[in-house]
Formats: structure tokens, C-alpha cells, sequence
């Protein structure tokens, strides 16, 4: 590659010669580019020292004993294959505090609690060069922290800020800011040395903006009770936000728990019966759709030439529902009979029995039981997956909609997003968005839904895209 002259004309074409425009930078970043070279090598070597040092110095049992503390649960055993590890063996080895009853090195009554890297230290603190010395006293005394990415540039680094303590940072990191989007959260420990960012632990998982609203929560509290959020403060309160990431960890990871109108466990229950006389059943079991007239359940149904019925469907029903006061009944099951066959459909293993045992008191013999076919939830969600993508490439694949039917669908998200500028959220502390805008903390948390919604919707499907009116909702808030 040619040399360019520093009196030459910069290459960027401001006109301005290079030694004025763009040397300065270039040189800028090569040195910071070497500073972060000899971090990474160092962070690379203690992660191999320390683990080493720590297994020697204080047994092979350190390592369970760190983990207990770090996931908070003194019942689940530590995994060498546990992906877990990116962020839990830094946080071992710079944060972990060895107390008086971890080793026998604690003899005296004096014994101040210590990492094992400042254990470490202590002990080859001569042997090591001034960066390393520092390199260790700057991280273990360096919090753990959310960190949501401002600004990305990938193959070079990131612009962060704490959501916590409110400060931002650059941070120069290669391979990770390859694929994280901005606006997203990172859990992570970085240290600055020397005016130069570098991440040393971080969690294996890319938070979501929906979870922003669960961290200012929490620095909520932190401020109520240290009168502001200062980096020193982080580290009285590590415990609490290591369990806030961690919670945060599982609810990304874990299925929802789905259930009926009751709160029962959803499970798909297909009941069959035998029956002789459709008509004879029907007057027997018409009493489960309770508050239905006769004429309005018949108006459906089918009869053959004689005016026998042969088919009918109908629903099951109880008034009012204890978690929607304003229903007015509630739909428990769906029966179908079919010429000889009795076949009732719910939704819970509970509504199963219930349903059964009132089959043998109504019928009282008139109806053999032959099976019952059960669907888990999970195997609908699976189904219902596998047809979302299906539907997905179709719609792809095929021609938008017409006008008219696209007029329609926009309408109807554009209502729906009237309404959830005046819908109370429970992210936002069941309040509005409308409402919690007025609040900086709350003005953030909406921000960070918002945030949430598009970087949705960049993977929604071509013909429900709703990126438009994200934006619309951001200029009525005052947030564009």
C-alpha cells in the first residue's frame, strides 16, 4: 500500500493536507489498537495463570464453592461444559471473595476477604510488570453491570452505556461486536486502562430492550438507597444485580407456562364415548351451555329425512370467570355428537375429570367411554412454529396484499397502536406510556419497548412489518 506523505492532500477529500485531517486519528487509533493488544494478551494469560494458581493454592473444591455463590444456589453442581463459564470464571477469579473459612491461609483474626486474583498479587506482586499489577487492581475492583450498546461498529468495538450508573464508554472489542444490535444489553465487567475500553467477563446471552424496564427498576432502588448510583455503589449491591441478570437469563430461556382461562396447566384433552341416540343425549347434556336457549344450541344442527337428529355441536359453559370479572360466561369444553359418537374437547387434565365424571352422572349408562387422545402444550407450540414459518415463506414468496385488504390491516394496527399509548403496561408499573414519559426513568423504560418492538419487527413477516408506526409512537411521545 502506497505511503501517503503528511503534506499530501488528505485521501478523504476535505482538502485539508493529511498530517491535519485524518493523521492525527489514524495514529489515534493505532495507538489505542496497541494498548488493547497488550490488554488482551494479558487478560488472555491470567485466565490461564490464575486458574492454575487458583486450583494449586486453594484445592480443587474452589471452584464448586465459587459457582454455589455466583448462581445463588448452593444445590446445583458446577459444569465444565456450562457455556455459563464465559462469564463465570473471570467473575471466580477477580470477583469471587475468599473468606476466612475458604483455606487454611487464614489463621490469624485479622484475615481481610480477597479474590484469588489479589491473592495472586499478593504473592508474586515482584515477579509481575506495572501493567499487570494494574491490570488486576483495575479489574477486581471493577463491578459487573449492564451495559446497553449505543452505538456498534462491527469488527472494532462498541460506544456503551451503564444503565445503572448512567455513564458512557467506548470499548474496543473484535469478535463481539459482530453481531450484537444496537439497542440491545450486554452483562459485563469492563475496565479502562489507559482511556482504553475492554470487556473482560461478559454473559453468554444478548439481553433484549424489553428488559431495560427490569433494570431501572433496580436502579431505582439502588439510588433510594444510596442517594445516587456511583460505580462504587454497584459493588455493595453485586449480589443484587448478578440475580437480576441471572433471572432475567432464565426468563429468556424459558418456556412460557400456558394455561386456560382457570390458570390450569394447557393441555389438549379428546374424550370419546359411544352413544345409541343422539337426540336422547343432547336433552341430557343441553344443560352444559348454561344461559343458552334450546333453539339458539339447535340452529346448527343436522337431522336426517325422518327429523332424527344426527349431529350437533354445542359449547360447555359456566357464568362470569374468576380472572376476567367482566366475562360473562366462561367456555370450558366443546361437545360434538355425531351420530353414534360423543366427542367433548377441553383444554385441562382438571376440566377432563370434571367433564367425565358429570358424563357418567347425566348419561348414567347411555355413553361408553372408549379413549381420550391428550395434546401437550408443548407439542402445540411446536406445531404452531412450524406452521408460523410455513405461513412465513408463503407470504414471501407470494404477492402482497391487495390495497384494499392492505388498508384494512393498517388500519387495525394503527388502532392498536392509539391504544397502547394510553394502555396501562405492566413493564411500566401498570402506568401509560403517555404517563410514564413525564419521568426520566420512565421516559427510558417506554423508550427501551419501543426499541424492543423494532428490532422485533426487522424479523417480522414482509406484509406485517410496523416499523412506521413505531415511529409514529415515538413522535407522540416526543421520543423521535
Amino acid at each position: 500500500m502506497k505511503t501517503i506523505g503528511r503534506n499530501a492532500p488528505c485521501p478523504c477529500g476535505s482538502g485539508k493536507k493529511y498530517k491535519l485531517c485524518c493523521l492525527p486519528k489514524e495514529q489515534h487509533h493505532d495507538a489505542k489498537e496497541f494498548v488493547w493488544r497488550k490488554l488482551r494478551q494479558t487478560s488472555d494469560k491470567f485466565a490461564t495463570r490464575l486458574t492454575k494458581y487458583a486450583f494449586e493454592r486453594f484445592g480443587s473444591t474452589f471452584i464448586q464453592d465459587a459457582w454455589e455463590e455466583y448462581i445463588l444456589d448452593f444445590d446445583k453442581e458446577y459444569s465444565e461444559d456450562s457455556y455459563e463459564n464465559q462469564l463465570f470464571m473471570p467473575w471466580a477469579l477477580y470477583s469471587w471473595l475468599l473468606g476466612p473459612d475458604d483455606d487454611d491461609i487464614s489463621e490469624g483474626e485479622d484475615w481481610d476477604y480477597m479474590t484469588i486474583a489479589e491473592c495472586f498479587l499478593s504473592e508474586h506482586y515482584h515477579e509481575l510488570s506495572a501493567m499487570e499489577r494494574q491490570f488486576i487492581e483495575l479489574t477486581v475492583n471493577q463491578p459487573y453491570t449492564f451495559y446497553q450498546v449505543i452505538d456498534c461498529d462491527p469488527g472494532r468495538g462498541f460506544r456503551l452505556k451503564d444503565l445503572l450508573t448512567e455513564t458512557e464508554l467506548d470499548v474496543i472489542e473484535k469478535s463481539g461486536s459482530q453481531n450484537v444490535p444496537k439497542g440491545c444489553v450486554l452483562f459485563s465487567q469492563v475496565i479502562q486502562y489507559e482511556n482504553v475500553g475492554m470487556a473482560i467477563g461478559t454473559a453468554p446471552v444478548i439481553i433484549p430492550p424489553a428488559y431495560i424496564t427490569n433494570i431501572i427498576e433496580l436502579r431505582k432502588i439502588i439510588r433510594e438507597h444510596e442517594g445516587s448510583v456511583e460505580s462504587d455503589d454497584l459493588l455493595l449491591f453485586e449480589d443484587t444485580i448478578r440475580s437480576l441478570y441471572l433471572s432475567i437469563h432464565e426468563k429468556m430461556f424459558t418456556p412460557p407456562k400456558l394455561a386456560n382461562t382457570d390458570g390450569d396447566p394447557l393441555m389438549l384433552h379428546d374424550i370419546y364415548y359411544e352413544i345409541d341416540s343422539p337426540q336422547n343425549v343432547f336433552d341430557k347434556l343441553k344443560v352444559l351451555a348454561v344461559g343458552t336457549e334450546e333453539d339458539e344450541l339447535l340452529a346448527d344442527a343436522k337431522f336426517d329425512k325422518k327429523g332424527s337428529l344426527t349431529k350437533i355441536e354445542f359449547p360447555w359453559l359456566k357464568l362470569g370467570n374468576r380472572q376476567h370479572k367482566n366475562w360473562k360466561n366462561t367456555v370450558l369444553g366443546h361437545l360434538e355428537i355425531k351420530k353414534n359418537q360423543l366427542k367433548i374437547s377441553v383444554n385441562s387434565e382438571k376440566r377432563a375429570n370434571t367433564i367425565k365424571k358429570k358424563i357418567e352422572t347425566l348419561l348414567k349408562g347411555e355413553a361408553v367411554y372408549k379413549r381420550t387422545k391428550i395434546q401437550s402444550a408443548e407439542s402445540l407450540m411446536k406445531m404452531a412454529e412450524k406452521e408460523s414459518k410455513r405461513e412465513s415463506d408463503f407470504a414471501a414468496e407470494n404477492e402482497p396484499l391487495s390495497p384494499e385488504l392492505q388498508e384494512i390491516l393498517d388500519n387495525q394496527i394503527q388502532e392498536e397502536w392509539k391504544l397502547w399509548l394510553h394502555k396501562k403496561i405492566p413493564a411500566l408499573g401498570n402506568i401509560t406510556p403517555t404517563k410514564a414519559i413525564k419521568d426520566p426513568d420512565g421516559r427510558e423504560m417506554v423508550k427501551a419497548l419501543l426499541d424492543d418492538f423494532e428490532l422485533k419487527d426487522q424479523r417480522a413477516n414482509p406484509q406485517q412489518k410496523q416499523q412506521k408506526y413505531i415511529d409514529w409512537a415515538r413522535k407522540q411521545l416526543g421520543l423521535s
